[in-house]
């Protein structure tokens, strides 16, 4: 414009079409595609323009501009693109100063209008730099403020999540323990009352003991579940036909057990390394289910407990032969509070306990089932935490026991 001799209207007219588009492509939401194309054009433009005069106008400097606006423009997740213009710009920076052009046409101007346009694209190269520069860092000022507060408020939640969670185990404790002392006082009392064969009254104390067994259940459901949830997992070397067994006997006061062949057929020797606490809660709430749900009528009724090697992670086998469970409830049994028919009863806790307790020690629990026929759970267990202590071997059911199983079974 000091010269207009000097202006060149194809050099200019990517400077006047840019901000057309830009503003287009923003209107319409297009935030990325435009600051994209924007980046682009604007370096062809100033490239176009720096090779067609001298040097010493200072035009090229803009480069500097064109690498801050595009560290602005483009968000961290985006940084590729960031450092794709920067390297642009570089290149096209080393073009003008190191290889002739001479493919447009030269424009010269006077020494005194090079020394003035030196001096506007300097300040502009500035301003535009600093400009970018003061962005990023409202930017990030904005984002600290907002991530204090943020802060602040996940503390306090912090605070009230650890109170409450403080007052839950002591309701928990309290609520077993206050419920637990009169339970075992009714339960005193129904064996006097068993003790003197009161005949009349012996309907209504297998009545009360029914009820006060399935109220222990149920707290001990709540225990369970609380304790899983909060205990740390604390590995242990443990028999686990020992663990088997033991809690086959401290089921035997159930309706069903003294009907049912329970087989325990996992080797005595084999060890896992893993929370017996939980192991405990996990079988003891699956082989209740098996015994709960036993089909009488069959001509043997049986409860079969195993362990067997599939790949490279072994299988501990609850299976039954007992009522089954229909296929339509199969994915729901590990619910909270889901009882598969108006036969259940219980809490409808247990099956889902089992399986957060299978998922603290990264076990798997899956299940078999089929109506009328039985139904068997499979607790995958990795393979490297099985044993067999000081006895060599591979931690499967030998050939003999595997028979002794089949025939028991029969």
């Amino acid at each position: 414009f000091f010269d207009s001799k000097s202006i060149s209207i194809p050099l200019l007219s990517p400077f006047l079409a840019l901000p057309v588009v830009i503003w287009i492509l923003n209107h319409y939401k297009k935030y990325n595609l435009s600051a994209t194309l924007g980046m682009i054009g604007f370096n062809i433009a100033l490239f176009l323009v720096a090779c067609s005069e001298s040097r010493d106008t200072g035009v090229y400097l803009h480069f500097i501009s064109s690498s801050a606006t595009s560290i602005f423009l483009f968000e961290y997740d985006q940084r590729w693109k960031a450092v794709s213009f920067i390297s642009l710009s570089v290149s096209l920076f080393i073009i003008i100063n190191l290889v002739p052009m001479d493919f447009i046409a030269y424009r010269e101007y006077s020494p005194e209008n090079e020394r003035i346009f030196f001096v506007l694209h300097t300040i502009g190269v500035t301003l535009i730099s600093c400009d970018c520069l003061f962005s990023v860092l409202d930017q990030n000022y904005h984002f600290q403020k907002y991530l204090r507060k943020n802060q602040k408020v996940i503390e306090q939640k912090n605070k009230d999540l650890e109170k409450a969670n403080t007052e839950l185990d002591r309701f928990v404790y309290s609520a077993s323990h206050d419920l637990r002392a009169p339970l075992a006082s009714i339960r005193g009392l129904v064996s006097l009352m068993e003790m003197e064969k009161v005949v009349s009254n012996n309907d209504y104390t297998s009545k009360i003991t029914s009820r006060i067994t399935v109220m222990e259940s149920y707290i001990n459901d709540i225990v369970h579940y609380s304790r899983n949830a909060r205990v740390e997992v604390s590995p242990e070397a443990v028999n686990l036909h020992a663990i088997v067994s033991g809690i086959v006997s401290s089921l035997d006061h159930f309706d069903n057990a003294s009907d049912l062949k329970i087989g325990n057929y996992i080797d005595s020797k084999l060890t896992l390394n893993t929370d017996p606490y939980r192991l405990k809660v996990i079988l003891s709430n699956v082989i209740a289910n098996a015994i709960k749900y036993a089909d009488l009528k069959k001509d043997v009724p049986f409860v079969k407990i195993s362990m067997v090697r599939v790949d490279t992670s072994m299988e501990l086998r609850i299976e039954d032969n007992g009522i089954g469970i229909d296929k339509m409830h199969l994915h729901s049994i590990f619910d909270m509070f889901y009882r598969a028919s108006q036969e259940s009863y219980g809490s409808g806790l247990g099956l889902y306990i089992a399986v957060e307790a299978a998922e603290k020690l990264k076990y798997k629990i899956e299940v078999e089932s089929e109506i009328n026929h039985g139904t068997c759970f499979k607790i995958k267990i990795p393979f490297a935490s099985t044993s067999f202590g000081t006895t060599s071997g591979d931690p499967l059911m030998s050939s003999n026991l595997a028979s002794r199983v089949s025939q028991e079974v029969s």
